[in-house]
């Protein structure tokens, strides 16, 4: 059973009602809570690699 929360559904929606950054989402695919694809499915952005913004 994972009970990690916030889910992938509630990022994304959270997202969308701006209470997160791109920073704030990099920090959940860091902490293992979604993956580098679920980061780009939610922001529309690809995950940022060291070296670039």
């Amino acid at each position: 059973m994972n009970l990690i929360f916030p889910k992938f559904e509630d990022l994304k929606t959270q997202w969308g009602w701006n209470v997160y950054t791109p920073e704030d989402m990099v920090w959940y695919v860091e902490k293992g809570v979604i993956d580098k694809e679920e980061y780009a499915l939610i922001t529309g952005k690809k995950y940022p690699t060291e070296g670039t913004d």
